[in-house]
């Protein structure tokens, strides 16, 4: 399971990576954007850690939309820096 988070967050970060270097050309951007997915995901363990929202394996599937968000909020920043 540790092993597909890790995957989940590099292909996040790899799916980020052209719009970074889009937008690194154009003005200054930080590593902290590639990072994003893993903080999601992060995020997304500490809160069912915590025992936050219902308990099954289904809840898996979220790690998912937390995956696609991260890249969403990624481009969205990268887009509005460039206008």
């Amino acid at each position: 399971m540790i092993l597909g988070f890790v995957l989940l967050a590099i292909s996040g970060a790899a799916l980020i990576s052209p719009g970074w270097y889009w937008a690194r050309a154009q003005n200054p951007q930080s590593l902290s954007l590639l990072l994003l997915p893993a903080a999601g995901i992060g995020l997304w363990v500490a809160l069912t850690a915590m025992g936050v929202g219902a308990r099954s394996l289904s809840n898996l599937s979220e790690v998912l939309g937390v995956v696609v968000a991260a890249v969403g909020a990624a481009y969205l920043k990268c887009e509005a820096l460039c206008l």
